[in-house]
């Protein structure tokens, strides 16, 4: 490296980059550490590029990223607890997501100098990288790692599932419908939407509604006996119905983390604050809780749900309100083996079983009927 570019790297390190750290560590709530190899991001022959290359490719890209993480004392506090080193290098001629990692609790930028301008592309990616590693999120499985759980089932079985999810689905104002393959066992097939299916007749029946051509519908009446071979098409959402409980509703979602929790907790209780007219005091206890179980996880976000919606479910009902605030003043949620709504000390105690299946966990009226006992 040549003095030029060597005058360039200290004239940036006095001007630009004490303005951009100090701003780093004002967002991050903290002086954060930060070893940056300046000898292999110093592309040699382009000194007076340096000031603008080094600030777009990775310290402003950093900043917006740390703006977004830091956006409340939650975020600042989680970046301290597990961040405690960022290395700024060009040591594999990388860039874009691929340069990007966290191992460690060390956040690293291994950027080429190229693409300097995709500053936006960059600020995504370390705001995924390091946003993910410290709220904890999960996506969820792949769907062919779900299909590998689903067992073999009888068609009768399966013909009860298809009722049931067609009457769910109607239910729902999204429009999603269900259509099959039903072969017979002649040899013959038919595809349609399902409209009905009765199992509890002696013989079972399906009517089917075909779409043909010119926009026209035809109606397909038959038998359950005559059929030897059910296709559902398009049922990656639908994996739950027909999983007898292998796969659970909740696979179908990222499961969020500690962080992003706690933060819902703080968004119910702003939420409901409008409904009731007073803030509830959310808390959980962690220790009873695996924060590494992706269902646990998301059945507590679940239930977060199915509590704020249940509360303002009621907010026409007057004296429930009251009660309701007369009573709690705050609502500890802890794990258990088993379902339960109690009352303590001005506190709604709920207690709920993480890893049970989606039947065991407290639903919207479970939530109603308990709040109610104890009122």
């Amino acid at each position: 490296m040549g003095l030029q570019e060597r005058k360039a790297i200290e004239n940036f390190q006095q001007n630009e980059y004490k303005k951009l750290k100090k701003s780093l560590d004002e967002t991050a709530g903290f002086s954060l550490t930060i070893d940056i190899d300046w000898d292999s991001i110093a592309k040699e022959g382009y000194p007076e590029n340096y000031a603008n290359d080094f600030s777009k490719l990775y310290f402003l890209p950093l900043l917006e990223a740390l703006k977004a993480i830091c956006c409340d004392e939650l975020g600042k506090k989680a970046l301290q607890n597990n961040l405690e080193n960022i290395i700024v290098c060009n040591h594999s001629e990388t860039y874009g997501r691929s340069a990007i990692s966290f191992t460690n609790r060390v956040l690293k930028i291994d950027h080429r100098l190229t693409n300097v301008d995709y500053v936006e592309e960059r600020t995504e990616a370390i705001k995924e990288v390091l946003g993910n590693a410290l709220t904890g999120d999960k996506e969820p499985p792949k769907i062919r790692d779900l299909v590998q759980k689903m067992p073999a089932r009888p068609i009768r079985d399966i013909l009860c599932e298809l009722q049931y999810l067609k009457n769910r689905l109607q239910n729902q104002s999204d429009g999603n419908v269900v259509s099959v393959t039903f072969t017979f066992s002649h040899g013959g097939c038919v595809t349609g939407k399902v409209i009905e299916i009765k199992t509890d007749s002696k013989p079972g029946l399906v009517l089917l509604a075909v779409e043909s051509n010119y926009q026209r519908h035809d109606l397909i009446y038959f038998s359950t006996d005559s059929i030897q071979m059910i296709r559902i098409h398009n049922v990656d959402e639908f994996l739950p119905s027909f999983s007898s409980g292998k796969v659970d509703p909740l696979h179908m979602k990222p499961s969020p983390g500690k962080l992003t929790i706690e933060r819902n907790l703080l968004t119910v209780s702003d939420s409901l604050q409008e409904a009731l007219g007073k803030k509830l005091t959310f808390s959980i206890d962690w220790e009873s809780f695996n924060t590494d179980s992706f269902l646990q996880m998301g059945s507590i976000s679940e239930l977060l749900e199915n509590f704020e919606a249940s509360v303002k479910s009621k907010t026409d009902d007057k004296d429930f309100i009251t009660e309701f605030n007369k009573k709690f003043g705050s609502v500890h949620i802890s794990g258990t083996s088993e379902k339960a709504i109690s009352y303590e000390d001005n506190c709604l105690q709920i207690k709920y079983p993480g890893e049970g299946k989606k039947y065991e966990r407290l639903s919207q009226q479970d939530i109603i009927d308990g709040i109610n006992a104890v009122l």
